[in-house]
């Protein structure tokens, strides 16, 4: 995850680090894209994997704006992370989203350790080995 201002540092040195990365297998996604100033043809020609979305940095309810971004950021990466999910009504808009995103936040889980996380995915996984969705929690 890579705040959207890096985007805007000289092409061709930035291009042979994301290069680099993408070799090691590792996505490059784009941090605050709702708050920050991206060049979406760079993004696209760097090789985003995804875009990080702060439900802090919009207002979700406003459907037809959360929907336009949401639908920039499919065009930019294939991965679409929506961060701060706080209350039960975040969960509400997020689980409602078609097609489905990525979602962080202390509706979803506190922060924890990797043990702890592990621990939490493997009794989560069904016979597919994917974690089974959250179940939102009051408070």
């Amino acid at each position: 995850e890579l705040p959207s201002g890096v985007f805007s540092e000289p092409l061709p040195a930035f291009a042979a680090m994301t290069e680099r990365l993408r070799e090691l297998g590792i996505g490059i996604h784009i941090d605050q894209a709702a708050a920050g100033s991206v060049a979406l043809w760079r993004s696209m020609r760097l090789g985003v994997r995804g875009v990080r979305i702060n439900l802090s940095d919009i207002d979700p309810t406003d459907a037809p704006v959360f929907e336009q971004l949401l639908a920039a950021s499919r065009q930019i990466g294939e991965e679409v992370v929506v961060e701060g999910i706080e209350s039960l009504e975040d969960d509400r808009v997020v689980r409602h989203l078609s097609p489905p995103v990525l979602a962080q936040g202390y509706q979803i889980a506190r922060p924890m350790s990797l043990e702890a996380a592990i621990a939490l995915a493997r009794g989560a996984s069904g016979a597919s080995g994917a974690v089974a969705a959250h179940q939102p929690t009051a408070g």
